[in-house]
């Protein structure tokens, strides 16, 4: 029967979920046994340092028609991982608790990493994408994917899958704030094809299309996911799809950076002539120079009095 047992924190251990469930230390992954006591230490580690009462691990690993004599496999289980581990499953009453140290699992660190960069992508657009990607680029696969199937694991995968895609709008935004859109472009297309009820990839899409030139394409995007979720959903587009449509439609400038906004210039073409200035030519060869002076200087000093300039 298991015991008390006071632990210490480890730092020389690395969980990682976000893939297959691997735990290393020093670089080396430990060998954590067979498949069931694999998913107690994952439902531990799932739970970030809070306790996890027996009933839960056992309805989490074996399901709600669990055994009675589960109980005792399950302290055999964890009794089998503390010597694997080390005095890192700290018990408390009916239950059990890891004890490891902050970033020793990958998913705090992502999760940590995504909560620094969110304000960023106001402040810092570029930070904000780079941090963005580094959080990104810890991910191996689905959360917990070796054990896609043990029934306590599922609510928290789902949850990770859900911030992971998050993320990934986040990182765009990120990425149009900063003025990259040639290279979001086919990202935000493919990722709305195949998240078509996300309408946040759609609105990328679009908003790259349209400041990319591409303004056929954005109302043409738009079309597809108004028809996707008609046909299978029965409802339109939310409000924010809706209004995006129209600003694009308008042609609103505002939609573009301030880079583009600067680089957009209105020009106007103005055609003038002096009445009859080929008989003045003939009659008054030496005096038309200093009179077409006279005429180009007015007309610069209208147009420069109305904001204007002129080019030739």
């Amino acid at each position: 029967m298991d015991t008390n047992v006071t632990t210490t924190t480890r730092t020389d251990l690395e969980f990682s979920v976000l893939g297959p469930f691997t735990i290393s230390r020093a670089g080396d992954e430990l060998d954590l046994g067979g498949r069931l006591q694999r998913s107690v230490l994952a439902l531990l580690v799932a739970a970030g340092g809070e306790r996890v009462g027996y009933d839960q691990l056992l309805v989490g690993v074996w399901g709600e028609d669990v055994a009675s004599d589960r109980l005792r496999s399950l302290q055999t289980y964890v009794s089998n991982l503390r010597a694997i581990l080390g005095d890192v499953i700290d018990r408390q009453g009916d239950g059990y608790r890891l004890t490891i140290v902050d970033g020793a699992i990958d998913a705090a660190r992502f999760e940590e990493s995504v909560d620094r960069a969110r304000p960023l992508v106001v402040t810092d657009a570029g930070q904000a994408a780079e941090t963005l990607r580094g959080a990104l680029g810890l991910w191996r696969g689905r959360p917990y994917a070796d054990l896609f199937d043990v029934p306590g694991l599922d609510f928290e995968a789902r949850r990770l899958e859900e911030l992971r895609l998050q993320a990934v709008e986040l990182r765009i935004d990120a990425d149009l704030a900063a003025g990259h859109d040639d290279h979001v472009l086919a990202e935000a297309e493919a990722l709305a094809d195949e998240y078509p009820t996300r309408e946040r990839f759609r609105a990328q899409h679009m908003l790259a299309s349209y400041r990319t030139g591409r303004q056929a394409d954005a109302l043409r995007a738009y079309r597809r996911t108004e028809d996707y979720l008609r046909s299978e959903l029965g409802i339109e587009p939310g409000a924010q799809l809706r209004e995006l449509e129209l600003r694009i439609l308008q042609q609103d400038e505002e939609l573009l950076t301030s880079t583009q906004r600067a680089a957009t210039m209105r020009a106007a073409i103005l055609v003038t002539d002096i009445e009859g200035s080929t008989r003045m030519w003939d009659r008054h060869a030496a005096e038309m120079p200093a009179a077409l002076a006279a005429h180009d200087r007015i007309l610069r000093d209208s147009v420069e009095a109305a904001g204007g300039s002129v080019f030739k």
